[in-house]
Order: structure tokens, then C-alpha cells, then sequence
């Protein structure tokens, strides 16, 4: 303990004898090691943020190429649809235009 006293009596001393400038330098120096890690932990910050940033837009591309998947599967499905309507109103057509010829046929 009398040997940490010591060590800070000598530190208190050397401080008083010691330049304004010098103080000055050492405040210059304490402010910048301050904004450098600031500027450090924002700069991991960022990294982890583009990481994350990453796997969102990758996410998002997996969700959209599912989106297109099930579109072009129900464009499909209504296409055939359309398909077979118009199919099934021509077959219609064709019936009811032969019925009503075998109609006026068949009346006297």
C-alpha cells in the first residue's frame, strides 16, 4: 500500500511540474482516443446492420420467388379454365345450332 501511495505522490508531483501544453496535448489526446472508439463501435454497428440488412433482402428474395411460383401457377390454372369455358360455350354453340336445324327439319 505505502508503495501505491508512493507511486501516486510521484504521479501527483510529476503533474504539477508539468507544461500547460503538455496538459493540453494530453487532453487533445484522451478526446481522440474517446471519438476513435465511438467511431470504432459505430463502425461495427454498421457492420452488423449490413449483415442483417444481408439476410432481410435474402429472405425477401426467397419470399418473392415463391410469390412468382404461386402467380404463374394460378395464371395457369386460370388460362386452362378459360380454356375449357370457351371450349364448353362453342360445344354449345354447335348443339344448339344443330338442334335448331334438326327443329326446322323436322317440322312440316
Amino acid at each position: 500500500m505505502e508503495k501505491g501511495m508512493a507511486v501516486l505522490e510521484h504521479r501527483v508531483t510529476e503533474l504539477e511540474h508539468t507544461p500547460p501544453r503538455v496538459n493540453s496535448l494530453e487532453h487533445s489526446v484522451n478526446q481522440l482516443e474517446v471519438q476513435f472508439t465511438a467511431m470504432n463501435k459505430d463502425i461495427t454497428e454498421i457492420k452488423e446492420e449490413g449483415k442483417e440488412t444481408h439476410s432481410l433482402v435474402r429472405q425477401l428474395g426467397e419470399e418473392v420467388r415463391k410469390l412468382f411460383f404461386i402467380g404463374t401457377v394460378v395464371a395457369a390454372i386460370a388460362s386452362f379454365l378459360l380454356v375449357g369455358l370457351k371450349v364448353y360455350d362453342t360445344w354449345n354453340g354447335i348443339q344448339d345450332r344443330e338442334r335448331s336445324t334438326y327443329t326446322q327439319g323436322s317440322e312440316p
